[in-house]
């Protein structure tokens, strides 16, 4: 994708939540405003910003149209999107690459978001040497946070950027590309969210309602996993809305500050993708010290 270079502002509030949410005061959401064109990031350093995650992070969700949407928000079994090497273990292999300019301790964020998936599904990454499919981390001024879902065919690009103004060098957000990478949506956009969050269309900007439609092919399905105010598919209940405003409510009035606000991915989140990929093993509900899962047999 192409971004002209000319114009730019930014805009932010502390993520998923307004100026005076008390959560999570170490992470600001901002959106870059570059042409037009809104990404998701996070200040690397203090900037006047109030607001959303911009355009959204997923490539495909940029150019759907609402006739091409369906119900769901993971990739189904017999998707042609999902990862499809596996290793004499019967795990799936993922090959990456990091092509972007990152510091060690940025790349040590990097290999943290990818241990996260390993230690709680069947996924594991390795370095790609000749592999015809694979992810490449990149990270572009300017670009942001995004991926794509599923497998594409060849490169598949991860986004992450950090430059002098912003990054997105943080654990959760990389945790959450990886996850769209392996094939999961945005929990706000399954079928059944009506049931459980409202969307305030009158305070959504009006050329980013389609970040909330009810979104994904014919191949995905929520495997009947409840939905999930904790999950890190989650956006905020700020997400795209005009300043000062909130663009979603929970019907749970206890998770209206809850929704966004997640370090790690939730047991459902790592259980959706165990399902894509029929796991012979996956986390159970209990958590460890180190905050991994412990893994678990199941039907």
């Amino acid at each position: 994708m192409m971004v002209l270079r000319s114009k730019s502002s930014y805009r932010g509030q502390p993520f998923g939540g307004d100026s005076g949410h008390k959560g999570r005061k170490d992470i600001q959401a901002a959106c870059l405003v570059w042409n037009g064109i809104w990404r998701w990031f996070i200040p690397a350093k203090p900037v006047d910003i109030f607001n959303s995650p911009g355009e959204g992070d997923i490539l495909q969700l940029r150019n759907l149209k609402k006739s091409d949407t369906r119900a769901y928000n993971a990739l189904h079994s017999l998707s042609s999107e999902k990862w499809n090497v596996t290793d004499e273990d019967g795990n799936i292999v993922i090959p990456y690459a990091i092509t972007g300019k990152f510091n060690l301790s940025e790349e040590g964020t990097i290999a943290n978001a990818m241990q996260r998936v390993m230690d709680n599904t069947c996924i594991r990454f390795i370095k790609h040497t000749d592999e015809q499919d694979y992810i490449d981390f990149v990270n572009k001024p300017g670009e942001g946070c995004y991926t794509s879902v599923g497998r594409q065919g060849g490169r598949t690009v991860v986004q992450l950027e950090s430059s002098e103004v912003a990054t997105c060098m943080k654990t959760n957000l990389v945790l959450h590309e990886l996850l769209h990478v392996v094939g999961l949506w945005h929990e706000h956009q399954r079928h059944d969210r009506d049931s459980y969050v409202q969307i305030l269309y009158e305070n959504v900007l009006k050329d980013f309602h389609d970040q909330f439609i009810k979104i994904t092919t014919y191949q995905a399905t929520t495997y009947d996993v409840p939905y999930d105010y904790k999950s890190l598919m989650h956006y905020g209940k700020n997400a795209f809305a005009v300043p000062y405003k909130v663009s979603m409510l929970t019907k749970d009035p206890n998770y209206q500050d809850v929704i966004g606000q997640q370090e790690d991915a939730s047991p459902n989140d790592y259980l959706k993708v165990c399902k894509i990929y029929n796991c012979k093993k996956c986390h159970s509900n209990s958590l460890v010290q180190d905050d991994t899962f412990l893994l678990r047999e199941y039907d």
